[in-house]
Parts: C-alpha cells; sequence; structure tokens
C-alpha cells in the first residue's frame, strides 16, 4: 500500500438513498455527548462543550437540571454563543399520594423565563409499573401544575419516555399529555428507548399518533433489531449501525416535523469531540444528500482504530534516492500510509448504503495498494502506467474474485 491519499481519497460520499430532510433542520446535542469522562480528557467545562459544539456546527445543547443559577449561567454562555439550550432534563417521582417534580423545577423554570427552552420530564415510580394506566389519576393533577407554571414562564414541558420508568414509552406520554390538556404540555420520541422497549416495527405509527403531541425528537446511530440488548448496540454514533436512519428522518417528514432534533450520546466510549464530529459529518450527508467528507485531522478521529502509522501531512514527493516511495512535505491535508509505506488497512467510522464514491491518489512507482468497498470488492490502486490493454486487476478495476476468475476461464 504505497500511496498517498488526498483530502478527498476515501472521503467524499453522496449517499443516493440516504437524503431525507431540508439542510435547516436543526440538529443539537445532548450534554450526554459532551459530559463523559474519558482517560484521555477531564470532563470538558460547560464553556468548552458549547465551544465544541459551535465548532462542530450544531444548533445547540440540551442539559442536565443543576442548581438553577449554574443553569442560568450555561443557558447565556449557550445563547451567547448562537448555541441556545434547547432543553433542561429534569425528574420526576409518581407516588400513590401523587406526583414529586424536582425540588429545584419551579427556581429553573424561572431561571430560563423567556428563553424557549423546553422542560424535559422524565417520570419514574416505585408504586406504579412501566406503561400503567392506574397511575394516570395521581400523575395528572400535578403535571397539569408544572405545565400552568412553564406557561407562566413562556417554556413549554415534554414528557421524556425512558426505559424502567412510569412513562416509558412515547404511547404512554401521548396518552397523559391527552390527560393533562394543556397546549404547552406535549411529548418527546426517543429513538434508543423505542428501540430497547421493543418497539423498533411500530415507529411509523407511533410517529403518527404522537405528531400532534410531539415537541422533541431525540437520534442516534443504532443496530436494528436489538432491542432489550446492550446500549452499546443501540446508541452509536449517527452514521454507525444497521438501524435506517434516513427512513426514520423521512417518516419525520411525512408527519411534518419540524424540529429541533437532539443527538443522544449515552455511553459512547470514545472522546467527545471525535464522536460528534462523526455524527455531524453523518448528520450533513443524510439531510443534506450531499457529500460526507472524513477529514484528516491529527487525530484521524473519522477513522476506526487501529490506525496503524497513517499520519497527515501537506503533501508529498518522491524521495530522491528511492522513487519506490514518498516523502511527506510540512501541512495537513493529505494522509499518508506510513514513511515506509506499509501499514494497516484504514477504515472509516461512518457505515454507508448507496453512495457515489470520488477518490483520488497519488502513488510512487510500482506500488499495489485498493480501495474496498464493503470490506469485499476491491478498486484496484496499481502502478499500471503503460499498460497497454489494462484488465481488471491494473488501476481503477473492479478486482476479480473467485468466482469472478472461474467465469472468466470458462469463456476464455
Amino acid at each position: 500500500m504505497r500511496n498517498v491519499i488526498t483530502p478527498t481519497m476515501l472521503v467524499s460520499f453522496l449517499l443516493l438513498a440516504g437524503a431525507g430532510r431540508g439542510a435547516d433542520l436543526p440538529l443539537y446535542a445532548m450534554d450526554t455527548c459532551t459530559k463523559q469522562n474519558y482517560p484521555l480528557s477531564d470532563v470538558l467545562s460547560p464553556d468548552a462543550q458549547i465551544d465544541l459544539l459551535k465548532r462542530l456546527g450544531y444548533a445547540g445543547i440540551a442539559w442536565t437540571a443543576e442548581d438553577p443559577a449554574a443553569v442560568a449561567t450555561v443557558a447565556k454562555a449557550a445563547s451567547d454563543r448562537g448555541v441556545p439550550m434547547w432543553a433542561i432534563y429534569l425528574g420526576a417521582d409518581l407516588t400513590t399520594r401523587g406526583l414529586e417534580a424536582d425540588p429545584r423545577l419551579a427556581a429553573i423554570a424561572e431561571s430560563l423565563k423567556g428563553r424557549d427552552t423546553l422542560l424535559w420530564l422524565h417520570v419514574g415510580s416505585s408504586a406504579f409499573p412501566p406503561s400503567s394506566p392506574a397511575g394516570d389519576a395521581a400523575a395528572v393533577p400535578g403535571l397539569r401544575l408544572i405545565a400552568d407554571l412553564a406557561a407562566s414562564r413562556g417554556l413549554r414541558v415534554a414528557l421524556y419516555p425512558h426505559t424502567g420508568e412510569w412513562v416509558e414509552r412515547v404511547q404512554d406520554g401521548v396518552r397523559v399529555a391527552k390527560l393533562v390538556d394543556r397546549p404547552n404540555f406535549g411529548v418527546t420520541f426517543n429513538l434508543c428507548h423505542a428501540l430497547m422497549v421493543g418497539d423498533e416495527a411500530k415507529i411509523p405509527a407511533l410517529l403518527q399518533e404522537a405528531a400532534p403531541h410531539l415537541f422533541a425528537v431525540t437520534l442516534n446511530g443504532a443496530d436494528s433489531g436489538a432491542a432489550r440488548t446492550d446500549w452499546q448496540r443501540l446508541i452509536r454514533p449517527l452514521g454507525e449501525g444497521t438501524f435506517d436512519t434516513a427512513s426514520f428522518l423521512r417518516e419525520l417528514d411525512r408527519i411534518k416535523f419540524r424540529g429541533p432534533i437532539g443527538l443522544q450520546g449515552y455511553g459512547l466510549s470514545t472522546p467527545p469531540q471525535d464522536h460528534l464530529a462523526a455524527s455531524m459529518q453523518a448528520w450533513r450527508a443524510r439531510v443534506a444528500g450531499g457529500w460526507l467528507p472524513l477529514p484528516f485531522d491529527a487525530r484521524l478521529a473519522a477513522w476506526r482504530e487501529p490506525r496503524g502509522k497513517w499520519f497527515v501531512s501537506g503533501g508529498a514527493k518522491l524521495k530522491p534516492d528511492d522513487d519506490k516511495l514518498l516523502t511527506a512535505e510540512p501541512g495537513a491535508g493529505v494522509l499518508i500510509n506510513a514513511e515506509d509505506g506499509r501499514t494497516v488497512n484504514l477504515l472509516s467510522s461512518a457505515e454507508m448504503g448507496d453512495c457515489e464514491l470520488h477518490v483520488e491518489f497519488m502513488m510512487a512507482r510500482q506500488s499495489n495498494s485498493g480501495v474496498y468497498l464493503m470490506g469485499r470488492y476491491e478498486v484496484q490502486v496499481l502502478d499500471s502506467w503503460g499498460v497497454a490493454q489494462p484488465g481488471y486487476g491494473d488501476c481503477g478495476g473492479i478486482y476479480t474474485t473467485g468466482d469472478d476468475a472461474f467465469a472468466e476461464a470458462r469463456r476464455a
């Protein structure tokens, strides 16, 4: 593999089946994407989290309840940077006596007055099992009080369905929202929780049912058919996993949901700057229907481990004493496969369906490499200079499989 990969080698993708929504649909990130504590770094400060999201192109952040003064500080910092706080995550406990909300709720609502921040309310209970209508009568009076409190401060409330809690499914939230009967009270559709509880096949019908009350949606990459397994399969960066995110976005378009949409990142094991960058790349490709660049930054964040000895440079030229090898030039924007031209294959983190692939490369004399699609079909990258009649094994050819060779031998 003695070649240099320029900024568009295995980098620019057009997802022909993936485009589903307009490019103006806002995508914000939940703080589950930004607050994780990884071995490589401490938890980012609130300002650093907001700056990271702004730099990567996210339209806002969703925060978790804390001291009301701290919430107000974060909300102002986010607003000042043009990355507003779309939602604040709070809890409530349903008992036989009624609803016991987070004691900070009123003060937090006051601190967010006029900011159009959504109060995300997850409701657990030890008195009533998940999804049980038996808790409705105890819950509704307290939820109406919360809705009215929020309305007086220009805020809305959305139930946040969560696996294992009383409001576990979006259909639970719809049922309760109808009973609360307040115009500023609605529901959230959380993709990962819908998948976990086994509602994958029902998603189109559930979105249709929720549409009149749907204030928010969260999504992420996920594996289809992974119900009741583990969060590692049900929460992945966008662009990863087998769940058809593009079809999900088209369903949202069908019910005329206009966003914003929140990105879930709970439990992801890579640094925030890496998985957030990968998700934004996939989002822009699937939403805008345009080219998806997989950048060659110093961290190679868009590419999977192991990355071997690949490194970034500003260019390359032949070694003066060996025209079978290339030497790097200072700078960035070009990817080289090691000083000696030999290292591991490099795999993109994003997983693609139908796409158009644009590849540019430069190679030294007698080099032999390739670009694999689906990890199986190799587009040959070979020094074929001077070959009069190039075949499938020459540069640009689809390198033959064993079946292809057998078929060609029979034709001969």
